[in-house]
């Protein structure tokens, strides 16, 4: 009982660690933001596009220990505990999957960093609109092509990410065969 107590406030640390740095995002997006518009300097704004992409990754990374942990969990402690949550948390996915209306929602609620990057690159395009070709145009094509990069990585992280129960079944999986090698049945994986 100790490791799963152990194991479960692991699990919430983790989610608390991501939800401080979504709001570091956004905090610093924000400012930035500001800084930008304060001095009239779009360059500014390319910092937060920067920030984004490495943030995103770490969250992936937090995502991915949590689901290792809750199929670890699931495989080895909760039928020696009687404890079922990530079991018939399962189950439950399988039986009653999310509708439409519900999937797009659930996706789009994980579009943090999407939105800062497309905002970013709104307020960057809208302060150069003057000047939209102050540069020679090869220059201002880079600039697309980084911001639209940027963009199209954002969407890669989210989509990977969105699959938490997919890894998290990936998981159970392995830790069912390492159960099964050591002679160990588990029917509840």
């Amino acid at each position: 009982m100790d490791e799963y107590k152990f194991l479960r406030e692991e699990i919430m640390d983790k989610m608390n660690k991501q939800d401080k740095l979504t709001q570091f995002a956004y905090t610093t997006a924000a400012a930035i933001w500001s800084l930008a518009l304060t001095v009239n300097s779009e360059w500014i704004l390319l910092i937060a596009l920067f920030i984004a992409v490495p943030v995103s990754l770490r969250i992936v990374k937090i995502r991915m220990d949590c689901a290792f942990l809750a199929a670890y969990m699931s495989a080895f402690l909760e039928q020696k505990i009687d404890i079922t949550w990530e079991c018939n948390n399962e189950l439950y996915c399988d039986k009653h999957p999310r509708g439409k209306a519900q999937g797009v929602f659930y996706l789009l609620s994980k579009f943090d960093f999407v939105f800062i990057v497309l905002i970013t690159s709104g307020l960057f395009w809208f302060m150069r609109i003057d000047n939209l070709f102050a540069y020679n145009w090869i220059f201002t094509i880079l600039l697309i092509l980084f911001q639209v990069t940027i963009l199209i990585i954002e969407i890669c992280i989210v989509i990977s990410f969105s699959r938490f129960a997919k890894y998290r079944k990936n998981y159970c999986n392995e830790w069912k065969k390492i159960l099964c090698k050591n002679g160990v049945k588990n029917e509840k994986v």
